[in-house]
């Protein structure tokens, strides 16, 4: 559980963290993946997901989402649980077998998405209706982005925008011939 500070909101350096992780992030963080920390948890908690936001620096913007402990669909009052779990995890990157393999190893998402060895398969399929109630639709995932006036939605595109400005960033810094860098844009 996420501890709360005295402004009633969670600090990232309160939120789960994992082995390998960076420093705080502060709104003057120069790095912009510092800067969309913030953000990030700005809309965990207004979409109430935060106790399944995870940061962990071996990974494109330092976080993940685990697997909730309660299916996401099973609370009517937080409809937007489900859409904030799968908006974070499209954007932390964790649905890439690759990007999930980064993930530490006691991780219920890793151990969905990768394999143990060539004998077994992911366990996704199974997680999807399970504990994740479903995969977001897109034209919901628009229709509640594009509907004013909805908090989480506007703390959506705060995290869409600096995680932008953190690819951009990243991309300028990057060599002109260094192919991960060049392949993203």
């Amino acid at each position: 559980m996420l501890r709360r500070d005295r402004h009633s909101t969670v600090s990232p350096r309160d939120s789960h963290r994992t082995e390998g992780d960076t420093g705080t992030a502060t709104a003057l963080a120069t790095d912009p993946v510092d800067a969309l920390q913030p953000a990030l948890l700005a809309f965990a908690e207004a979409t109430h997901c935060a106790d399944c936001l995870h940061w962990h620096a071996g990974l494109p913007f330092r976080f993940y989402v685990e697997v909730p402990t309660t299916p996401l669909d099973l609370n009517p009052a937080r409809p937007q649980r489900h859409a904030g779990w799968w908006l974070l995890a499209f954007l932390s990157g964790q649905l890439d077998p690759d990007v999930a393999g980064l993930l530490p190893d006691d991780s219920a998402w890793r151990r969905a998405v990768v394999p143990v060895d060539d004998g077994t398969e992911g366990q996704v399929p199974l997680l999807i209706p399970a504990a994740l109630g479903g995969q977001l639709a897109a034209d919901a995932l628009v229709a509640w982005l594009t509907r004013p006036p909805d908090v989480a939605g506007e703390r959506a595109w705060q995290c869409l925008q600096r995680a932008r400005q953190a690819w951009a960033a990243r991309l300028h810094a990057a060599p002109p011939d260094d192919p991960p860098a060049s392949s993203a844009a």
